[in-house]
C-alpha cells in the first residue's frame, strides 16, 4: 500500500499548477498597445491610465496589483499596480488622489483634470476600453489631447501641452 500511496502523492506534486489564461492578464491588442508604447514614446515617459483603478474597494472587482503597462511599455507610469505600492487598502492620501484624477479624466475630461495630470508630469494617456463607463467616446477628449493610436481595446492619447 505504501509505494501505490508514495506514487499518488508524487503525482499530484509533480502536477503542473493552472495559470491564469493569458487573455485574462492582458489581450493581444494590449500587446499591441504596449510594444507601440515601447516603440514610439520617448523612455522619460511618464503615462496615466485608467487600466485596473477603482475608485472604492467595495465597487472593485478588478486586480489592483498588475503593473503591464511599466513592465511591458517599459515606461513609467502615474500609478499602477496600487495595491502592491502601498501594501493594500486602504490606500493612502497621495495615492487615492492619483487614483481619482486619472479616472476623473478618463470618466469626464475636462481642462482642469488635463492640467492636474500634467502637474504629475503626465504627456500620454492610456485608457482601456473595457474599463470606461459605458457610454464611452473617443470623441469626448476632443480639445484635450491627441488620438496617437487605437485598436479595439486601447486607445493612447497625447495630453494637449498646458496653456
Amino acid at each position: 500500500a505504501l509505494p501505490i500511496l508514495t506514487a499518488t502523492m508524487l503525482y499530484r506534486v509533480q502536477q503542473s499548477p493552472s495559470f491564469q489564461d493569458s487573455s485574462e492578464i492582458a489581450a493581444v491588442s494590449e500587446i499591441e498597445a504596449l510594444n507601440w508604447i515601447r516603440m514610439n514614446l520617448p523612455t522619460d515617459a511618464i503615462i496615466a491610465t485608467n487600466r485596473t483603478l477603482c475608485r472604492d474597494a467595495s465597487s472593485c472587482n478588478i486586480d489592483e496589483s498588475r503593473f503591464l503597462i511599466s513592465a511591458f511599455g517599459q515606461r513609467r507610469v502615474l500609478l499602477e499596480g496600487p495595491r502592491f505600492v502601498v501594501g493594500g487598502r486602504p490606500y493612502p492620501t497621495w495615492v487615492q488622489d492619483r487614483i481619482k484624477v486619472s479616472l476623473d479624466f478618463v470618466d469626464a475630461p475636462s481642462k482642469r483634470t488635463a492640467e492636474r495630470l500634467k502637474d504629475f508630469g503626465v504627456d500620454w494617456y492610456y485608457i482601456l476600453k473595457s474599463q470606461t463607463r459605458s457610454n464611452f467616446s473617443k470623441n469626448t477628449f476632443t480639445g484635450f489631447g491627441t488620438i496617437l493610436f487605437e485598436n479595439q481595446d486601447v486607445l493612447i492619447i497625447e495630453l494637449e501641452s498646458k496653456a
